[in-house]
């Protein structure tokens, strides 16, 4: 496959593929850690507003919240291929500076996923799952 992988998504009704770029540059990197940060900053920030609206009946609709845990189960799917990439590429960064970007980026899944999570931990309170 080259300097490519394959990462495909599927639902019931579409299947979506994306090509994962496994030969890192240190633009991408430093792109992608932005993203992280980005995606770490919004969905921590909607945890506290997300559990307080919870607690008031009706405040969403059964297609509101299954919207919402489409959309959060679809960004752990995100998280997975970038974990996926960052993993191919500790191989195939040299430079240590490099290398530390990498493993912060690792974190920040690790810490976006968290947020994710409870998220959708608020979504099963509510439906009683």
């Amino acid at each position: 496959m080259g300097s490519h992988d394959l990462l495909g998504l599927g639902t019931a009704t579409d299947i979506a593929e994306a090509e994962l770029n496994t030969q890192p540059t240190a633009v991408s990197l430093f792109r992608m850690i932005e993203v992280l940060r980005e995606w770490r900053q919004d969905t921590q920030s909607k945890i506290e507003p997300f559990a307080a609206a919870m607690q008031t009946r009706g405040a969403l609709t059964d297609v509101q919240a299954t919207q919402i845990a489409t959309a959060y189960c679809a960004q752990r799917a995100d998280l997975r291929a970038y974990y996926r990439m960052f993993i191919c590429w500790q191989d195939t960064l040299p430079a240590l500076a490099l290398q530390r970007k990498l493993r912060r980026g690792l974190g920040l899944i690790e810490e976006v996923e968290s947020y994710s999570l409870q998220i959708l931990a608020v979504l099963d309170r509510r439906t009683g799952r």
